[in-house]
């Protein structure tokens, strides 16, 4: 049968449908190097996990456009016995771009309270774990909204495969919201966020 669809209706599918791109660029110490890449994702109708295996080329570039739709997991790339991953998801038209340095790779993450009082002061914690082969210094700019820190910006120095923490002050505004606290980290060639969340009260 014949069905009549809206314009609207017809382009949100085609968006959906279209292939989701992914680019990964694999370096050392700002030269190219050839990286192995796995894919893996859920497959929900069946519970299982997919893998997808991939070699960035000598130019350390890798473009795929043939994974599966709508699927979430994690994509690893391998260099020299390094191996780091983060979280992928393949949504339609989307795209992912892996920028990754195995001399300065980091992770990040932030801890704070997740219930504050209004008008209070508490404290942070930034981990910072070196995952790359050379000592490195972070540099660290953070941002909120609905608290007040007491420093916008930090260098920490992190040994390769060495983690450091570093605690900031917060305080909280006088509205009952949620507040967000967010770190851009810069190492070397490799760029990075994390984010730490929670709820302002009042009376709690």
């Amino acid at each position: 049968d014949w069905i009549i669809h809206s314009h609207g209706y017809v382009s949100g599918i085609c968006f959906l449908e279209d292939e989701f791109t992914l680019q990964v660029i694999t370096k050392h110490d700002g030269e190219p190097v050839q990286a192995s890449i796995t894919v893996h994702l859920k497959n929900d109708k069946t519970g299982a996990e997919d893998t997808y295996n991939f070699t960035t080329d000598e130019s350390g570039y890798l473009t795929v456009t043939t994974l599966p739709l709508q699927r979430k997991g994690t994509i690893s790339a391998t260099w020299n016995g390094l191996t780091v991953s983060r979280p992928i998801q393949t949504l339609g038209s989307g795209n992912l771009i892996w920028n990754i340095d195995f001399a300065t790779y980091i992770n990040i993450s932030i801890t704070v309270p997740p219930i504050i009082e209004v008008n209070t002061t508490h404290t942070g914690t930034i981990t910072i774990t070196n995952r790359g082969t050379k000592d490195t210094t972070v540099k660290l700019k953070l941002y909120s909204h609905g608290v007040t820190l007491d420093t916008s910006e930090m260098n920490i120095k992190v040994k390769a495969g060495e983690t450091e923490k570093r605690d900031f002050t917060f305080t909280a505004g006088n509205k009952v919201m949620p507040y967000l606290i967010y770190a851009r980290a810069t190492a070397g060639n490799y760029t990075t966020h994390a984010t730490g969340e929670g709820k302002i009260g009042r009376g709690m």
